[in-house]
């Protein structure tokens, strides 16, 4: 780990360009030392970068009157900082948060078009699972301690008759299809020059 000497001549200049709001990367470049080296400097040097906002009530009534009004933080640092002093809205919400304001009350929109259960769910009939044999279609038609399932005959490699089967099984591609597909998208973004 490299430290770095620091000058007389260097910690002045670092005090001369922080009077002068340079930011910590330009000053860096200047004094030819890395960034951590300067920010670690004006730390031990008390050269802080906040300002300290001393809270009057004129102040905290002008910032909850404001966010009362729904403003975003980044206006309300800005009015606040054309009012008093300059700030940004890290402390407005760092003020807002500790007076308990910070939450807002926001409106959530709820869909009202509400999802309709499958008939079949509801549907009456059926056998009780618990009687099903393993040749018998599974697919529910109710639940609950004595749920019932459709009972008609099974299609083979399938828990399900064939009409409950296309109901809820998506077909798979043909294996033909699939390598179809997956040439033609090398096709699309690869040329034969590509190594893969």
């Amino acid at each position: 780990m490299n430290k770095t000497k620091w000058r007389p001549a260097d910690i002045k200049e670092l005090k001369d360009m922080f009077d002068k709001d340079y930011p910590d990367e330009r000053i860096a470049i200047a004094l030819n030392m890395p960034i951590s080296s300067i920010k670690n400097k004006r730390r031990k040097l008390g050269l802080s970068r906040r300002q300290h906002i001393e809270w009057t009530d004129e102040k905290v009534k002008f910032i909850t009157d404001l966010h009362a009004k729904r403003h975003t933080m980044t206006e309300i640092a800005s009015a606040f900082s054309d009012k008093f002093q300059p700030t940004d809205k890290n402390s407005i919400i760092g003020k807002l948060h500790r007076l308990g304001k910070s939450e807002r009350n926001v409106t959530v929109k709820i869909q009202t078009n509400k999802i309709k259960p499958l008939e079949i769910i509801t549907q009456e009939g059926g056998i009780l699972l618990l009687d099903a044999t393993y040749s018998q279609c599974r697919y529910p038609f109710s639940t609950g301690a004595k749920m019932r399932v459709c009972g008609k005959d099974r299609v083979s490699g399938c828990s399900y008759c064939q009409e409950h089967r296309e109901l809820c099984h998506i077909p798979i591609k043909s294996r033909k299809e699939t390598d179809a597909s997956k040439a033609k998208h090398k096709e699309r973004f690869f040329d034969e020059n590509t190594v893969i």
